[in-house]
């Protein structure tokens, strides 16, 4: 399968909150699964960040910026793709 297959069921599973006990074992899709599930935590973040002051320097404080810092989308994902998905799912419990 090619990965573009692979992508639009990864969306797919995360659109229909689907369990991923029940995924056949394939490494592969398994890969894009977790990291759309990454990217999609991290769209979470910046979005929480861009609505609440609270959240912003809560979330700057953690890769080291000042809270006035403007900070580019691919900035954003870049500082904190560093991190692995259960911190990042800690920041977005924490930011809610």
């Amino acid at each position: 399968m090619s990965s573009d297959i692979y992508k639009k069921f990864a969306n797919y599973f995360f659109d229909y909150d689907m369990n991923i006990n029940d995924l056949p074992k394939n490494k592969k899709l398994l890969d894009i699964i977790k990291k759309e599930e990454k990217r999609r935590i991290l769209v979470l973040l910046r979005y929480k960040a861009k609505k609440s002051t609270k959240n912003k320097h809560y979330l700057y404080k953690i890769v080291n910026l000042k809270a006035n810092t403007e900070v580019n989308p691919q900035s954003f994902y870049d500082l904190f793709n560093k991190f692995t998905t259960n911190q990042l799912k800690e920041y977005l419990h924490h930011c809610n």
